[in-house]
């Protein structure tokens, strides 16, 4: 297996800088390039910062801010995802990925301003009949401490000409709550959550290129749309938190939202629901994390 190659940074990578890369690179497919290759992004500085919270509250509301020591690491972590995503080594351009799931665990909580090590690494990779999955595994540490650990996962659809690999992780919950909070989807945000987070990808902005993609509009990005659920669900409670969330669908912009949650001991499961579409865009659960819990368990 090649060895791994490594990404650092001095400070947040530049959006300008690696979409533009993402424009002008040839991508040869995966089967050329003999799959997904290794590669890991670092960058040490302040994740926490006043003014990542506050574009973030001023993005998914001030009701958020409970969710927000889990999510946003995710979200500014992003950068040094999309850093990997649009490598000049990466074999499929960064447009085709969908983010499907996210699986986040905050071990303990993260000091504001601090400075902390956030590192991105290609993860597991999931070779599939009608496309393939992959897996970018994020981390913040302070003095070698875990403090955070997320895994995002992207899809890419079509027939990639390598066999058949292990079937994905465990399907999302079933939720047996009746919708009881409503709320209209905001139109407008995908420029300034691509400030936050560094994923410009036109199907958040930009209507025309979504409908030739195949929706009928922009969506929000996945994680502010799962950030509007977090503000209406109960906070589990507890330093140690997880939030396991399944993106099955686009969030339009301006669309009427209804969420369903399931209440339990531990936290609430729930699912997110848009206007015009009978199948759950988001599914989830929130909940506090146990003792001795790591990421890849149950």
């Amino acid at each position: 297996m090649p060895e791994t190659t490594h990404l650092p940074f001095s400070r947040r990578p530049s959006a300008l800088r690696y979409m533009a890369r993402a424009f002008v690179t040839r991508h040869p497919g995966l089967a050329r390039a003999g799959g997904f290759p290794p590669l890991a992004a670092t960058w040490r500085g302040p994740l926490l910062g006043a003014r990542a919270r506050d574009e973030a509250l001023a993005l998914c509301g001030p009701g958020a801010a409970a969710g927000l020591p889990l999510l946003l690491p995710q979200l500014v972590g992003l950068r040094l995802q999309m850093a990997v995503l649009t490598h000049p080594s990466f074999p499929l351009p960064v447009w085709r990925s969908l983010q499907i799931r996210n699986r986040l665990h905050l071990l303990r909580p993260i000091p504001a301003e601090s400075e902390v090590e956030l590192t991105t690494h290609v993860d597991a990779r999931r070779f599939l009949e009608k496309g393939a999955e992959l897996d970018l595994r994020t981390r913040v540490l302070s003095g070698g401490a875990l403090l955070w650990e997320g895994v995002a996962t992207y899809y890419y659809r079509g027939r990639h000409g390598l066999p058949v690999d292990a079937p994905p992780p465990a399907a999302p919950p079933p939720v047996a709550g009746a919708p009881d909070a409503t709320w209209q989807t905001p139109a407008g945000s995908g420029w300034r959550t691509g400030h936050l987070t560094g994923d410009y990808n036109p199907l958040h902005w930009w209507h025309g290129y979504a409908r030739r993609a195949g929706f009928r509009g922009a969506s929000l990005h996945p994680g502010l749309a799962l950030a509007r659920c977090l503000a209406h669900l109960p906070d589990p409670g507890g330093p140690a938190q997880r939030l396991d969330a399944w993106f099955r669908g686009p969030v339009y912009e301006g669309a009427g939202a209804r969420l369903a949650a399931e209440p339990g001991p531990e936290g609430a499961r729930f699912a997110l629901l848009v206007e015009g579409d009978e199948r759950p865009a988001i599914v989830g659960a929130w909940r506090a994390a146990r003792a001795g819990e790591v990421l890849d368990g149950a």
